[in-house]
């Protein structure tokens, strides 16, 4: 994952483990006369996304908070920011760019015999741009 970007405030973060992200939009067939549709009607786009991150990732966004005056460091507290993945070759990467994430949930965890702890948290995004 080298060639994933993020920052969160002025947090520089190094240590994603995954990420995730989709949009999704309702496409439903108008129905005229006859048996098929003649028109399709769209709703809304819906976009998601979710983040590893290693727990030391994780603890230094909550003292981030922390810093930005969330005493509790929750990281449901952080503004919004934006995720830059880059995919491919160095020479033409594939770039996209999540905007505006906030992360929906916070919490912890781990188990017996973890050499490393990470967590994946859920975010929600403004759009995915993919160019």
């Amino acid at each position: 994952y080298s060639s994933i970007v993020v920052n969160i405030g002025n947090v520089a973060i190094t240590g994603v483990t995954e990420i995730n992200y989709e949009e999704e939009q309702e496409k439903v067939n108008n129905m005229g006369t006859g048996k098929r549709g003649h028109s399709r009607g769209r709703g809304a786009i819906v976009s998601s996304a979710s983040i590893g991150l290693s727990m030391n990732e994780t603890e230094r966004l909550r003292d981030a908070a922390v810093a930005a005056g969330d005493a509790s460091g929750s990281l449901l507290s952080l503004e919004p920011f934006n995720i830059i993945v880059a995919y491919g070759n160095p020479q033409r990467p594939i770039v996209h760019k999540l905007l505006s994430a906030e992360f929906t949930k916070d919490g912890g965890g781990g188990s017996e015999g973890d050499t490393e702890i990470s967590m994946v948290h859920d975010l929600i995004i403004s759009e995915v741009k993919y160019r």
